[in-house]
């Protein structure tokens, strides 16, 4: 699946028109009517405020293949459920300011060569080759290189995710069932699939035209009849986890903001407010 199909199958799955996705993630319409269509590549912060919007990973779009940007290029190198890896280069003088990601997410940054002042964009550190630093990427944080500059940056997000964002893979079979399956058994409430082909059945499997769904096996409901993914996560999933365990992030991702913030503002829970301030 190509990155425009991608984003045209999540921001329809959102209910969102091309006018809409556009406005939110301050691109032209055109510019997103070609993306969608492949027509244009698109810049690295250009696919990371779709990504935004759309509530899924930068590395969930971008797959293989160099990102550039404004003097900065990017290539994913690896990525599993709970990091990604970026092999970032950039052009001297090269500055590149990040939008914060999911709460709780940290990043550490290996100088390959030159060096970069790179952190949280009120308090950045400096980092020669051969240095490693970590910090909070749940903030707005920058990249900035003196020198032409190659980085290994990494993106941990926190352990405590009740839900998964889109896996996009070519072919749904065994192999890639066990695989999925152990992330839900070790603690990921769903999981949604989007394959090319689809070669495999389980009993904690649910298929309709929003995607294959794989659902941790001691959710005790009731999940059968076709459901649209907002009716699945919202009517469904939502309903069967106590209030505690409700992640705020998660509400604000399906569109729930409102909620998200009484949930944060309201509760007594100090779990939630560790993970939303990145002390998780």
């Amino acid at each position: 699946m190509t990155l425009g199909d991608k984003i045209k199958f999540l921001r329809e799955n959102k209910g969102l028109n091309l006018s809409e996705l556009a406005k939110k993630a301050g691109v032209a319409k055109s510019t997103l009517f070609k993306i969608e269509e492949n027509k244009t590549n698109p810049t690295i912060n250009t696919i990371w405020a779709i990504a935004d919007v759309l509530g899924v990973a930068f590395g969930e779009l971008v797959g293989e293949g160099e990102i550039k940007g404004d003097g900065v290029s990017v290539v994913l190198i690896e990525k599993t459920g709970r990091f990604e890896s970026y092999k970032m280069t950039l052009k001297e003088g090269a500055e590149y300011i990040a939008k914060p990601h999911f709460p709780g997410s940290k990043e550490k940054i290996y100088v390959l060569k030159g060096g970069v002042l790179a952190g949280s964009i009120d308090n950045p550190e400096k980092a020669e080759e051969g240095d490693l630093i970590e910090f909070g990427a749940d903030k707005t944080h920058i990249y900035k290189a003196a020198v032409k500059s190659t980085l290994i940056v990494t993106i941990f997000y926190p352990e405590k995710r009740y839900f998964k964002e889109d896996v996009f893979i070519d072919v749904f079979d065994e192999k890639e069932y066990k695989r999925l399956n152990g992330l839900v058994s070790s603690g990921v409430a769903i999981i949604r699939v989007i394959a090319k082909e689809d070669k495999y059945d389980a009993g904690n499997v649910i298929k309709n035209e929003n995607g294959i769904f794989i659902f941790n096996k001691n959710m005790k409901t009731d999940v059968s009849g076709t459901l649209s993914i907002r009716e699945y996560e919202r009517k469904v999933i939502l309903k069967h986890f106590r209030k505690e365990l409700v992640y705020a992030a998660y509400l604000a991702l399906i569109g729930e903001v409102e909620a998200a913030k009484a949930l944060v503002l309201n509760s007594e829970f100090t779990d939630i407010k560790k993970a939303l301030n990145g002390k998780n």
